[in-house]
């Protein structure tokens, strides 16, 4: 195991991570998983990006705090996920 991850440089952490993450799973199912993954991360970008439009984009990222609490938990989610780094006061 240990030369499986030196030859594809990935720490045994890691390794132990994926293979939680994607034992049991066919390959074509891992597939799939990545790319709802990606997509995902995409449809939070959009959503950040027309959330920012609406609410409008000048003089937000000065405010201390938003008064609709539905973008301050849609902002904390984006954040914390690392979709949206740039909702980061």
């Amino acid at each position: 195991m240990e030369d499986f991850c030196w030859e594809e440089q990935i720490s045994p952490d890691t390794h132990y991570r994926l293979q939680r993450k994607y034992s049991g799973l066919q390959v074509g199912a891992a597939k799939r998983l990545k790319a709802l993954e990606v997509e995902n991360s995409e449809l939070k970008q959009l959503l950040a990006e027309a959330v920012l439009a609406i609410d409008g984009f000048s003089g937000w990222h000065t405010m201390k705090k938003r008064s609709s609490p539905v973008f301050s938990t849609l902002q904390r989610q984006l954040v914390h996920d690392g979709s949206c780094p740039e909702l980061a006061f």
